[in-house]
């Protein structure tokens, strides 16, 4: 796979997992740690498979980033410019 290959399937699984990340925290509402403790919010933001599933694509986007930018050498104004458009789509 090319450099620009990868830097789009990075953008991809940062983008799908921070969306994810966000469903599933709006999933489970809010929570106090007053009434239910932190270690049984913990508890349940770990057993939230959309929490869980966002933050291992977002994970998986990371390496592609990594993969893509320190193994293939691909120019810095690509790596930089991929970075900040997971973060410009939500935004949106």
């Amino acid at each position: 796979m090319d450099n620009v290959g990868l830097i789009l399937v990075s953008s991809l699984c940062s983008v799908i997992g921070q969306t994810l990340l966000k469903y599933g925290m709006t999933v489970l509402g809010p929570q106090s740690i007053a009434t239910d403790g932190p270690l049984t919010i913990v508890s349940r933001i770990a057993m939230s498979p959309y929490v869980m599933g966002g933050l291992m694509l977002y994970t998986t986007g990371a390496f592609f980033w990594l993969v893509a930018h320190l193994g293939a050498r691909a120019p810095a104004r690509w790596a930089y410019g991929t970075y900040l458009l997971p973060r410009a789509w939500h935004r949106v």
